[in-house]
């Protein structure tokens, strides 16, 4: 967003009287929230004199007095900055409370069809506050309420492929979703970590071994055990973006030899068979 889009938007909500909301305000470059806070500042003075008109951006323009702008912000996230003075100033602080992570958990999980919900929630929060915790710190590392909600997704289309799946019990299958959604993302050294949060939590779980024989090559099937390294990597790129609902992977060490592995990559159009039946090249 550049301050003239933003300044299109404050002029609409004046002119009409609207509310408007803001989501993550404080993602917009400094530069630009500079010249936001001179133009929210024009607004309002206009609308502390209790004026019908004002001229705003060269433009004369009418005055909803019933008109409101709000926003919320994240501070401390990567990509986030602090919002001037000037700005802040001009808006009034609403406390938040934390959300309760166990509850959202929960519902969701008995939504997915999980009977056992209310054990699951609590553990799965104490996983990945521990995590957060004990876990080195890395730019796409994320802990929060969204990647906990990415992995329930994964758990729930799990839950409902029972063709696949209808053996497995719900502490199972839900850390086989764990696993899918968050250990293509970690670092080689975070991973022994995390594996040693997942036995204090879960003492009993036993790793369900997965076929591996979907990826199809050309006109025949191959099981990823057989692919060099190299493809093994894309297995896993792509196992992530279809399953995790996520962007961001880990890339293979700087001293990643590719001229080591017995098969040199060629271009393969690459068929993941899933529920989605989606081809990716």
């Amino acid at each position: 967003l550049d301050y003239k889009m933003l300044a299109r938007f404050f002029s609409g909500l004046t002119q009409s009287g609207s509310w408007c909301c803001f989501d993550e305000f404080n993602r917009i470059d400094l530069e630009v929230l500079s010249v936001v806070a001179q133009q929210l500042q024009i607004l309002k003075r206009a609308k502390d004199a209790h004026l019908s008109r004002c001229v705003f951006e060269g433009h004369e323009i009418r005055v909803n007095p019933t008109c409101g702008f709000f926003i919320t912000m994240n501070p401390g996230y990567a990509g986030r900055v602090e919002l001037p003075d000037n700005l802040k100033s001009l808006f009034r602080p609403v406390a938040m409370t934390i959300p309760d992570f166990g509850l959202i958990i929960e519902v969701i999980l008995f939504a997915e069809g999980f009977l056992s919900a209310g054990c699951l929630s609590s553990k799965l929060v104490q996983l990945y506050l521990l995590a957060s915790r004990q876990l080195s710190q890395q730019h796409h590392y994320d802990f929060g309420l969204r990647a906990i909600k990415a992995v329930l997704q994964v758990a729930g289309e799990m839950r409902r492929n029972k063709a696949s799946y209808s053996h497995i019990d719900d502490t199972t299958l839900l850390l086989q979703a764990v696993f899918d959604a968050s250990l293509p993302k970690f670092i080689a050294e975070d991973v022994p970590l995390f594996m040693g949060i997942i036995e204090d939590l879960f003492p009993n779980y036993r790793k369900v071994e997965e076929d591996t024989t979907v990826l199809k090559v050309g006109n025949g099937k191959y099981s990823t055990r057989s692919f060099c390294i190299s493809y093994f990597v894309s297995v896993l790129v792509l196992r992530l973006l279809l399953y995790s609902k996520q962007d961001e992977y880990r890339p293979p060490p700087d001293n990643f030899n590719k001229s080591s592995s017995p098969m040199q990559p060629t271009p393969l159009t690459l068929t993941l068979e899933s529920s989605h039946h989606e081809t990716l090249v």
